[in-house]
């Protein structure tokens, strides 16, 4: 269509090999916005499509999804019920019923939205993104409880960071990727690669930055 429709992540589940699409789309372009999570088996036949939205006048959008052990599939973006989007965390099963769906804000009045998503070995679910203008990461059990958070702001203070990756490695330890905020005198944003331990605890963090302020995601050197 002519509206905006977007696809912004994609996971392949390694049992079934089914693929989940996430992202969202305008339809005939009335309204905001829907987030949209869609199944496809490994042949590229659909087989099941889910579609949300807020109350709120802004757009919904699904932008991180991921495959837990079990084969169900845990989908995070941005959906507005008050005119400030709040983060989203769905769970579905593989036939894409819904098993659970959390909302999640810290009561700012700042535009939230969760970029990426991860789910270790035991089934918890890490999401990520920026709320309140902050780096923020957040833990939740299989069952949707909220186990712990951890927030970053750069060294420009009172800037705008987002966690755009993330993922778990073997040893259960998170590592998280976006943007930081690098300060004054130039208005530069930083790459910033975070590693933290399964309980938030920060293990190592690196920037690096570009001489071009325009340059968003360029780098040249790095600083600890």
């Amino acid at each position: 269509g002519s509206f905006n429709d977007i696809c912004y992540a994609v996971t392949v589940d390694p049992v079934s090999g089914a693929v989940y699409a996430a992202g969202m789309f305008r339809g005939n372009g009335s309204g905001a916005g829907a987030a949209m999570l869609r199944t496809f088996d490994a042949s590229g036949a659909l087989l099941w499509s889910r579609s949300w939205t807020g109350t709120g006048p802004s757009d919904a959008a699904a932008r991180g999804v991921a495959v837990d052990p079990w084969g169900d599939v845990v989908v995070v973006g941005s959906v507005d019920f008050t005119g400030n989007a709040d983060w989203f965390v769905r769970k579905y099963d593989a036939a894409g019923s819904l098993l659970w769906s959390r909302t999640y804000n810290t009561g700012g009045t700042w535009w939230a939205q969760a970029h990426s998503v991860a789910v270790d070995r035991n089934g918890f679910i890490y999401a990520a993104g920026f709320m309140t203008g902050d780096w923020r990461i957040a833990k939740f059990d299989a069952a949707g409880n909220l186990i712990l958070e951890t927030t970053y702001n750069g060294p420009g203070g009172g800037g705008w960071e987002t966690v755009e990756g993330i993922t778990v490695d073997s040893g259960g330890n998170i590592v998280a990727a976006g943007i930081v905020d690098a300060g004054w005198p130039l208005p530069l944003d930083d790459w910033g690669v975070r590693k933290y331990d399964s309980g938030g605890n920060l293990l190592a963090a690196e920037s690096h930055t570009s001489a071009d302020p325009h340059i968003v995601g360029g780098f040249g050197g790095s600083e600890d």
